[in-house]
């Protein structure tokens, strides 16, 4: 980059957007596949919104990634304050203010950062909710017995509220009553009435009378399937095996722990009414 005169500006805001940058590509990544992925609400007009998104914040983060190098080496960099100002102006209207932070050499206090990530899981990259999903995991009993990828796939889910304390609560009953060796005893009459009921309370469910017929086989309640399906997931029977089917994954049921304590999620504005003895009445 050439030109006549160019004034000198601070390093380090450069340095600290173009980090905040290459974060937010991630995270609109993340955003597209969420989209596409989510097979009860994948919007192609979103899509296309966050693709002009990501082709300009990749034309901005080349452009930040230049004027580092330029002053790394002690050149002057070919945009004045005012044409810098003008950048980070286009960019914020993009990623917005909550998601950048200037890095400065200060001391930071991290001790609500949990909720601060829970409540705003897209100004973090994919790739850094590891950690965190081990931690919210333990603090709520989530004892999943899966690879540490489907972990970071929960926990963003549950931040979202796709997977709603509700169903965790559900599961937590189901996952119960076979431990204590308690059954649903319902006939094949008693299914059918159920089931008229349940597709009079949640139309939208992907569900037919053979599928629900088979979950109260494999001892899940009327009030347990109906809870998953009225937040827009839907359960599969495959063999022995129910998997719990959401926008962004698939879990196998018998990998949730029994002990689930919801409760803990309430710091995070995740809230429910439902009591777990409620969802349970059915099993004898």
């Amino acid at each position: 980059m050439n030109c006549t005169y160019c004034e000198a500006y601070d390093i380090t805001k450069i340095n600290s957007l173009y980090v905040t940058l290459k974060n937010e590509i991630n995270v609109f990544f993340t955003k597209k596949v969420f989209n596409l992925t989510n097979k009860y609400k994948n919007n192609l007009e979103y899509d296309s919104i966050i693709n002009e998104k990501i082709d300009d914040l990749i034309i901005y983060s080349d452009i930040l990634r230049r004027l580092k190098e330029q002053l790394l080496i002690g050149e002057k960099p070919c945009l004045t304050d005012h044409e810098f100002q003008l950048l980070y102006e286009k960019i914020i209207n993009i990623i917005g203010k909550n998601c950048y932070q200037e890095d400065y050499d200060i001391i930071t206090n991290d001790s609500k950062k949990e909720i601060w990530l829970m409540k705003n899981p897209y100004c973090e990259s994919y790739e850094s909710w590891e950690k965190f999903s081990h931690y919210i995991c333990k603090k709520i009993n989530l004892e999943l017995t899966v690879e540490k990828e489907k972990k970071k796939d929960i926990v963003f889910e549950i931040s979202r509220k796709t997977i709603k304390p509700e169903v965790l609560l559900a599961i937590s009953a189901y996952k119960t009553a076979n431990k204590l060796n308690l059954k649903v005893d319902r006939t094949n009459e008693e299914n059918k009435i159920d089931f008229k009921l349940l597709t009079e309370k949640v139309p939208e469910a992907n569900i037919d009378f053979k599928l629900y017929s088979s979950l109260t086989q494999k001892n899940m309640s009327f009030d347990v399937i109906k809870t998953i399906y009225e937040s827009d997931l839907e359960v599969v029977v495959d063999g022995n095996e129910l998997l719990l089917n959401t926008p962004i994954n698939t879990y196998k049921i018998d990998d949730f722990s029994d002990d689930i304590k919801p409760d803990y999620l309430e710091k995070f504005d995740i809230k429910t009414d439902i009591d777990k003895n409620n969802l349970m009445q059915d099993y004898k």
